[in-house]
């Protein structure tokens, strides 16, 4: 399994998010021919063809990755659903390749290519390159699955084209989102530290009861386990002063700055552009003034930038750096076509002395013999867990450090709310709280090249704490919740007296208090004060009278306000509004036709989900179940 992983010690194993690309030309669920993995089985058929577990789980995992930022993990993504929204979309998508396959739709190179233009703009051939070659894949693999993309969509362009929304319903919609009203708006200030009597025991009791979600535990897990850190690793390893020199001498060429130039670039259609091109060219003509009048490319799109020769496809490597400055290369086929190539600049490269490139050297050479130790450990220990040894006796054997923690959460927080300090990073957490407990972890690897094994030894459930492990958090809650009754209690007259035509400027007055003027907002709170709650705009324009009044909590207490000025929306005025909620209208209803042709080409095709391998693969309990059955 680490075999793989000796060859990556150069990138720290640290590779670009492919996803977002593939994502945006609608590639859903590519499957076995971009992504490994060890996990087989079907976890669904549509007609003939069969989704896979891998094909699955890398779209899940995509999919988690782009909640993360919400604090979403693998678990809480499948109790939300995630992990069955996403097999639907890859069913989906699935029929409608089908349909497109039985129709015998068809796409041409040009297209696809015009397809990675529109995409990408003026990304230069080298990076597009890069960008497969660093995510394990090639172009013909990248445009095979572009290509059912576009077949896809063209099908279903064939059936939503055209389609127009009633203006009748674009009138009424466009009225709706773009009313703008203004009111006029006050703070009923929460004085957290007012004087507040103490709860008698039957209120502390019914408060705690009621809030019983703000005193529960959460789950925790006790744990050990073994982290292997090549920095730490490294920092005891001493490389002598022969080596240090013998290293140098084989990477002399590589340790300095490599010779860099500046590319210009043409594509050409065919070979008697490229003759004519040649001709011009060589008879003084300039490069981008030439690549401008016959490729039709500006002069952005010839520059490829300032480049080394690894930068470079294999393809224009070799010609780019045999060319003399200023000489245009034969037509080569590149990865786009033909391409024809000028270099507009060279900048030599440098070398430095040994004594300039020790230390430097130094840190490289512990850094790898440190991930190669690493490594060679990391082997042993997983050879020791699959032969049965639990984690404890692993790590004894191999003279391995076992960490505990007596208690940790989701979070990486203990009991008392504090973070455990020195944790190794992500996917620690995850892995620790998807363990079953009493297991061990599969061999985990961070972002940073560390490696680590987790045997969950306990797991303590979501519990409420008793009340008098939280009596004093319980009463200075109970005293908060009551000032804000008590200012609730006071806005609420305050609305009564602006609805029976009382203006909120005087009530401010009375009180002491700032109020404002708002300037026109929508419903949606565009142009609303800053933090004026979405409650209370719903409010305001539920009413239909001027001089009306509305309240919600606010950030430092209740807001008020009252309905000072309602302007209609002016279609008239603004045509690119209504050709907007037009063309939301038409998206809406070409997707709920596709919805339905979805579902239709169920009937068609046929579906059978297999929730008992999906259960099996993706929810550990129901595996140890199954395996205990």
């Amino acid at each position: 399994m680490l075999q793989s992983l000796r060859s990556s010690i150069g990138s720290i194993f640290i590779k670009a998010l492919f996803g977002l690309l593939v994502l945006s030309f609608a590639v859903w669920g590519i499957g076995d021919s971009y992504f490994g993995g060890n996990v087989g089985g079907t976890v669904a058929e549509v007609g003939d063809r069969e989704i896979s577990s891998n094909q699955l789980s890398q779209a899940f995992r995509n999919e988690v990755e782009r909640l993360r930022p919400l604090n979403i993990d693998e678990q809480r993504a499948r109790e939300l659903g995630v992990l069955d929204q996403v097999l639907r979309q890859i069913v989906t998508l699935t029929l409608f390749d089908e349909a497109a396959r039985e129709m015998g739709l068809a796409t041409s190179e040009d297209t696809l290519r015009r397809q990675i233009h529109q995409q990408f703009g003026n990304i230069s051939s080298y990076e597009f390159q890069n960008i497969l070659r660093n995510n394990g894949t090639n172009e013909q693999e990248f445009l095979a699955q572009l290509e059912a993309g576009l077949l896809r969509d063209q099908y279903i362009n064939s059936l939503t084209q055209g389609t127009a929304a009633p203006q009748a319903l674009v009138d009424k919609l466009y009225a709706w989102r773009n009313e703008r009203r203004t009111a006029a708006v006050m703070t009923l200030p929460v004085d957290q530290n007012s004087p507040m009597r103490e709860p008698s025991a039957e209120e502390l009791d019914a408060f705690y009861k009621a809030n019983s979600i703000n005193f529960t535990a959460p789950e925790y897990r006790a744990l050990n386990y073994v982290y292997l850190n090549p920095a730490e690793v490294s920092k005891d390893i001493t490389i002598s002063e022969q080596k240090l020199r013998e290293v140098y001498d084989e990477r002399r060429d590589t340790l300095g700055t490599p010779e860099k130039r500046t590319v210009l670039q043409m594509l050409v259609p065919d070979q008697a552009t490229a003759d004519k091109a040649l001709d011009r060219i060589r008879g003084g003509e300039d490069f981008t003034s030439v690549a401008k009048d016959l490729a039709g490319q500006d002069e952005s799109a010839t520059k490829l930038g300032t480049l080394t020769k690894a930068d470079l496809p294999a393809q224009l490597a070799d010609p780019a750096f045999d060319l003399s400055m200023g000489q245009p290369s034969d037509p080569i086929t590149g990865p786009f076509g033909l391409q024809i190539l000028q270099i507009d600049e060279i900048v030599a490269g440098e070398t430095p002395s040994f004594e300039e490139a020790r230390e430097s050297l130094n840190a490289d050479l512990a850094n790898e013999e440190g991930i190669n130790q690493v490594l060679d450990i990391a082997n042993r220990l997983e050879e020791a867990l699959g032969g049965g040894s639990p984690l404890t006796d692993a790590a004894r054997d191999l003279d391995l450090k076992l960490h505990r923690i007596d208690a940790i959460d989701r979070e990486g927080r203990g009991p008392n709310d504090t973070p455990i300090a020195n944790l190794p990073a992500a996917p620690f957490l995850e892995s620790a709280f998807e363990t079953p407990s009493g297991q061990d972890s599969l061999l985990g690897e961070t972002a940073g090249g560390g490696f680590f094994v987790i045997n969950v030894e306990s797991v303590t459930a979501p519990a409420l704490r008793p009340l008098d492990t939280v009596r004093a958090d319980a009463i200075e809650d109970w005293k908060a919740d009551e000032r804000w009754k008590v200012a609730r209690e006071s806005a609420t007259k305050i609305v009564e007296r602006l609805n029976g035509g009382a203006q909120l400027a005087d009530i401010a007055g009375e009180l002491k208090a700032e109020s404002e003027a708002t300037d026109a907002f929508t419903r949606t709170g565009e142009s609303a004060p800053a933090n004026m709650p979405a409650e209370l705009i719903s409010q305001l324009f539920g009413h239909k009278d001027i001089g009306k009044a509305a309240m919600s909590d606010g950030v430092n207490g209740v807001d008020i306000a009252q309905l000072t000025g309602i302007q209609a929306a002016s279609a008239e005025q603004d045509k690119e509004g209504v050709e907007t909620v037009s063309r939301t209208l038409v998206t809406g209803i070409a997707n709920d036709i596709t919805a339905q042709l979805g579902e239709a080409l169920r009937g068609r095709h046929g579906v059978t989900i297999n929730q008992d391998a999906v259960d099996y693969h993706f929810n550990a309990n129901a595996a140890i179940d199954a395996s205990e059955s």
